[in-house]
């Protein structure tokens, strides 16, 4: 079993490891939030610095489904590229590079991170189907047109029903200075790139090469792709709505 650890915070991609600052505390090092055990730990004080954290740590993200756990991540991975490759047009032609993409998300297993400009109904209705398996899905969608899907995404109903699907829709009057990259990233494995939106008549230009849509397959990029784009976004535009956006975030022990 390998874990993959994001940010309560930013939901920056942290890796399969995490690390202590030169004081010994855990610090995330896309949005530097600090994360400090409210309350003595006499785990924390019988270790030296730069040893494994505080167990608490993990407790807590898994708390703030912050972790996302793959039995046999080689083979998930592997999985992912295989079918990706449909997306931009290799392998298996009995799709499209829409299908390529509904193929992708459906084999997510941990999160689903994105930004776009703008979404169609299909595709936000398929991320809500994603989020009722469990999957977390978590984006921002910039210049939405439609009042109805503003409610969709920001409305009150919409977040009730499901905690596994946190979208944050911002109106074109709103998105003066907002994310208009288009990036799609899927277990941190791998990472849609390019121009399309995430629409349904975006995705259907790029099969007709009017629209750029690239993978990126290297886990290492997907997390510098992620972190730069997509947490750095979420850290101004999104919001986790559990959680005061403080620097120092105190963990209460069970």
């Amino acid at each position: 079993m390998t874990s993959i650890f994001l940010c309560a915070r930013c939901r920056a991609i942290l890796g399969n490891n995490l690390q202590q600052d030169e004081h010994g505390t855990f610090v995330c090092h896309t949005c530097r939030a600090r994360f400090i055990p409210d309350g003595s730990c006499d785990y924390c004080r019988a270790q030296p610095v730069g040893r494994r954290p505080c167990l608490e740590v993990e407790a807590f993200l898994r708390e703030w489904w912050s972790v996302a756990d793959f039995p046999d991540p080689a083979r998930h991975h592997a999985d992912l590229v295989e079918i990706a490759g449909l997306a931009i047009g290799e392998g298996d032609r009995s799709g499209t590079v829409l299908t390529g993409l509904f193929r992708s998300l459906a084999t997510a297993k941990g999160f689903v991170h994105f930004t776009s400009w703008g979404i169609s109904y299909l595709m936000l209705g398929a991320l809500k189907l994603l989020s009722e398996q469990n999957v977390l899905v978590n984006g921002i969608v910039s210049a939405v047109r439609y009042s109805e899907m503003l409610d969709e995404m920001n409305g009150h109903v919409a977040a009730d029903e499901s905690l596994f699907m946190n979208v944050v829709g911002l109106s074109r009057e709103q998105s003066d200075g907002a994310p208009h990259q288009k990036l799609i990233v899927i277990d941190g494995m791998i990472a849609f790139k390019g121009s399309a939106n995430l629409t349904t008549a975006g995705w259907r230009k790029a099969s007709e090469q009017r629209e750029i849509v690239e993978v990126v397959t290297r886990p290492a990029d997907v997390a510098r792709l992620h972190n730069i784009y997509f947490s750095k976004a979420w850290l101004q535009w999104g919001h986790n709505r559990f959680m005061r956006a403080d620097d120092i975030i105190k963990m209460q022990h069970q």
